[in-house]
């Protein structure tokens, strides 16, 4: 994939190469893959992290229900709060980038020339990126 920085008439003005293998997917597909893959009793939904404890091959998790569980590979989704991330990455602190965001998926037959490309186009202070997640839809 490439990433491109481009002006706001397209014109690239930037681009970056990654060798590394990347996906775009939808929230809601990524959670079906998720729930028809795993055990139920390995999802724990509604449950409110206390503690992680980050070991070399595995997790200790508390939440405030009491549960405790041991785990190899934990996905956690706990927005912009994160207790995960401020115990795993204590150092990373969240700070006000003077933007905001807006986020969309809209369905477009994506020219080819972006099939593969991440755009983010920069204009006096805004910025828009726009990523294919497959040739019919695009995530911005």
């Amino acid at each position: 994939r490439n990433f491109h920085i481009s002006d706001k008439n397209l014109k690239i003005i930037r681009v970056t190469s990654t060798e590394s293998p990347v996906t775009i997917i939808h929230r809601a597909k990524l959670i079906d893959i998720l729930v028809s893959n795993l055990p139920r009793e390995k999802i724990h939904l509604n449950s409110k992290l206390t503690v992680i404890k980050n070991e070399i091959d595995f997790c200790d998790l508390s939440f405030a229900n009491g549960l405790k569980l041991r785990s190899g590979c934990t996905a956690i989704a706990e927005g912009i709060n994160s207790i995960s991330r401020t115990q795993v990455f204590p150092g990373i602190k969240i700070r006000w980038a003077g933007q905001a965001i807006w986020r969309g998926i809209t369905t477009v037959n994506v020219p080819e020339q972006y099939q593969h490309t991440y755009t983010e186009i920069w204009s006096d202070k805004k910025r828009f990126l726009f990523v294919p997640m497959d040739s019919t839809t695009m995530f911005w």
